[in-house]
């Protein structure tokens, strides 16, 4: 390799992993569009910085080597994060998903109740109607009270 790629890997490295370890636009970027706000993934995305920051000084010293699977196990612990954080937004979603048709179902299911609960009520006034006033004068009253027919037949004697 030649000085100035080796000087531009460096910069590369730096500057990726301080932007990962530090609190700023970069940061958040990765943590909305990539992790979707997962706390482990918060962390670890500020640990991940600080390793590119020691794999950018391993490289301008010269172990390549060490360099190159620290930069792997970096790869590899990000592709699980993201996975993660993807699987854990869309079982997010499920759930939101889920409340919104539950509280859908609830609200037709007290709608459907109370249109009952009026129906009932049309059709005791129907039948409320139909009856004479007879009937409703020879009812039985809970309490023990006299009728009004029987006080009609005890008036009459």
């Amino acid at each position: 390799m030649t000085q100035t790629q080796i000087i531009l890997i460096f910069i590369l490295l730096l500057g990726v992993g301080l932007s990962l370890s530090a609190n700023n636009y970069i940061h958040s970027l990765v943590i909305n569009i990539f992790l979707y706000h997962d706390p482990l993934s918060i962390i670890a995305t500020r640990v991940i910085g600080l390793v590119l920051i020691v794999s950018s000084l391993l490289f301008i010293i010269g172990m390549y080597d060490i360099c190159l699977i620290i930069l792997s196990v970096v790869f590899i612990t990000f592709t699980f994060l993201v996975i993660r954080g993807k699987t854990k937004a869309q079982r997010l979603a499920r759930q939101r998903e889920q409340e919104l048709i539950k509280i859908h179902k609830n609200e037709i299911q007290a709608r459907m109740h109370r249109m009952q609960q009026l129906r009932n009520k049309m059709d005791n006034k129907q039948k409320m109607r139909h009856v004479s006033p007879l009937s409703r004068m020879n009812r039985k009253w809970d309490d023990g009270r006299p009728t009004n027919q029987e006080i009609i037949d005890e008036f009459r004697k």
